[in-house]
């Protein structure tokens, strides 16, 4: 373990001292920084590749309560109590009718959920990482990724210009971008077209402990607090479909859409076809992006990332089949998923005709498979 010294041309064809490194982490998010976390902890040395020079500004999510396990087993949870996150009493979802059922957190065992401040969370994990040991390059663009002789050769361009780095294994973490997995040609299977349409709103009144999930003909709302006093308002949809005119009740009670300026990101259900080989891993979103309705997406992505690193750490030991079961467990829970997911949308019929709805009652199948 540990970083040796080699010899390697710069980009500008000079010799320079070049290290090897155990890990090259590319992508600085939630599963990425879990995976450099655990790596760094167990003695490995981690370089981490961001394209983002500072962590990237993110309305707000909410997590489960269970999200105490990945963050204790990181040695994060009082630095994570220390943040000041709202407590989260549960979820209400309008779904099938239009009262909806509501799902406390009054009897979970490890208490109740959070609704986060992102730009906090991330930037928490990735001090972390940087504490732990591991080096983080930021702004970093046109990662060249080749491997020779056993080791990665990484080549990359940042505001000091082209730099380099060899590395023994190299994890993706860059996200619904698959920019590792692109470039090593690993096809990618697209089971819909789902959107997300994201901002921030003020409340109308004093803020819900509660996150709130409202279905609507042409795609699904979605609600929670913010730290910062404001809610988190998205609209789940497929492209072509424009978002409502006017909120739909229970949201309606909640928030002010005047001040509404939402984003659009993808959010559609994907994987990789295969999340591990000689010398990769993928993690968290890169490996398996499942839709925002499972709720789960921060939660995914730390247990991701502890895994894979698990799983790297037994192949840089000489310890074979890690890597195989790690992609044997990305499979499994992803078809459990897509299960669940239809089992979930399917619950919801009063609007069979329209084509959000009906585009969801068929069986798991790819819509597209490509790179």
């Amino acid at each position: 373990m540990g970083r040796s010294s080699d010899r390697k041309a710069n980009g500008d064809g000079n010799r320079s001292l070049a290290m090897v490194t155990d890990v090259a982490v590319c992508g600085a998010g939630v599963s990425g920084c879990a995976s450099a976390i655990a790596l760094t902890q167990a003695g490995y040395s981690v370089v981490i590749l961001e394209r983002e020079n500072a962590s990237v500004q993110r309305p707000g999510e909410s997590l489960p309560p269970e999200v105490r396990v990945p963050l204790t087993a990181l040695g994060l949870w009082e630095m994570f109590l220390a943040q000041g996150h709202l407590p989260a009493t549960g979820n209400h979802a309008v779904w099938g009718d239009a009262e909806g059922q509501h799902k406390s957190f009054l009897f979970n065992p490890y208490g109740h959920g959070w609704h986060i401040d992102r730009y906090r969370f991330d930037a928490m994990l990735q001090q972390a990482a940087v504490s732990a040991g591991a080096v983080v390059h930021r702004g970093t663009k046109q990662i060249e990724v080749v491997r020779n002789a056993g080791l990665w050769q990484l080549a990359w361009r940042d505001r000091l210009g082209w730099r380099n780095e060899s590395a023994r294994f190299v994890v993706d973490a860059t996200g619904r971008a698959r920019g590792l997995a692109r470039r090593l040609r690993v096809p990618v299977r697209r089971y819909d077209r789902l959107i997300s349409r994201t901002g921030c709103v003020p409340p109308c009144g004093p803020a819900e402990a509660t996150t709130l999930i409202e279905s609507v003909p042409e795609g699904w709302w979605y609600s929670a607090p913010l730290p910062s006093g404001q809610h988190v308002l998205a609209f789940m949809s497929d492209p072509g479909i424009a978002s409502p005119v006017s909120l739909p009740p229970h949201i309606s009670l909640r928030v002010r859409s005047g001040a509404w300026k939402p984003r659009a990101a993808p959010a559609e259900s994907s994987c990789l076809a295969e999340s591990a080989g000689a010398g990769w891993v993928a993690v968290g979103d890169a490996a398996a992006a499942h839709d925002p309705l499972s709720a789960q997406g921060i939660m995914r992505a730390l247990m991701s990332g502890l895994r894979a690193a698990e799983a790297v750490g037994l192949e840089l030991a000489g310890r074979g089949q890690a890597l195989e079961r790690y992609a044997h467990m990305q499979r499994h829970a992803f078809a459990a998923y897509l299960a669940a997911q239809r089992q979930y949308y399917r619950a919801e019929r009063r609007w069979p005709m329209h084509s959000f709805w009906r585009s969801r009652f068929r069986g798991a199948v790819p819509l597209s498979q490509g790179v």
